[in-house]
């Protein structure tokens, strides 16, 4: 009887897992990196910063 719980328990499991990786995934493809939370206007500015760098430098993707 126990083990008549597990599959619904394991498609349930994999759903949720499949939701957070296409999530992820989401986030990561357009950017090539994590999204960034929790930017200030400092950390803002620093990129702005990186950006005219690369540029300068073309090393622009």
């Amino acid at each position: 009887m126990p083990l008549e719980s597990l599959p619904p328990f394991a498609i349930i499991v994999g759903a949720i897992t499949a939701i957070g990786g296409i999530q992820y995934a989401a986030h990561v493809l357009p950017m090539g990196k994590p999204k960034a939370v929790g930017l200030d206007n400092f950390d803002r500015l620093l990129e702005r910063r990186d950006q005219r760098i690369r540029e300068r430098s073309g090393l622009q993707k």
